[in-house]
């Protein structure tokens, strides 16, 4: 009996947190009753998207090539251990990186505005993404990402 009831909670838990939905959500266009035309010109939030846009090589890769990359300016550098960063940006149709934004978390420092500079300029140096689709086609997607900061001294 105890047996029964192990094997029945671990196929329940096994059932329950499957997460088969990730890939298909990266590789299988949804269906939707309502056909729209997609707009070539319109910038699709992520979640709009029908395939997402990604980084080929993997978030990982993505976060260590930046981090080389970034340049933090020494007055940051004094003054700060931990900035966290929501960078947004939108993939091209050609997996290019455009229309780069950031939030800092950090607002008391008046330098603040060269790091998001540097920030910019580091996303700008990144290779191009596979881009997302919409109705199967290459579409302009807007993407956000957490980036934390960790300042040694």
């Amino acid at each position: 009996m105890k047996l029964f009831l192990l094997l029945l909670v671990t196929l329940y838990s096994t059932v329950s947190f499957a997460q088969n939905g990730l890939f298909e959500r990266y590789s299988v266009p949804k269906t939707s009753p309502v056909k729209e035309k997609a707009d070539p010109n319109k910038i699709y939030e992520f979640n709009d998207a029908d395939i997402y846009p990604y980084y080929e090589e993997g978030m990982n890769e993505f976060y260590k090539l930046f981090h080389k990359k970034l340049w933090v300016p020494n007055s940051i550098r004094k003054k700060a251990n931990l900035i966290r960063v929501i960078i947004s940006f939108v993939v091209e149709k050609n997996g290019r990186i455009t229309n780069i934004e950031t939030n800092t978390d950090i607002s008391l420092y008046s330098d603040i505005d060269v790091l998001e500079d540097e920030i910019k300029k580091a996303m700008a140096k990144m290779p191009n993404w596979v881009a997302g689709k919409v109705d199967g086609k290459p579409a302009r997607v807007r993407v956000k990402i957490p980036y934390t900061l960790t300042i040694k001294q």
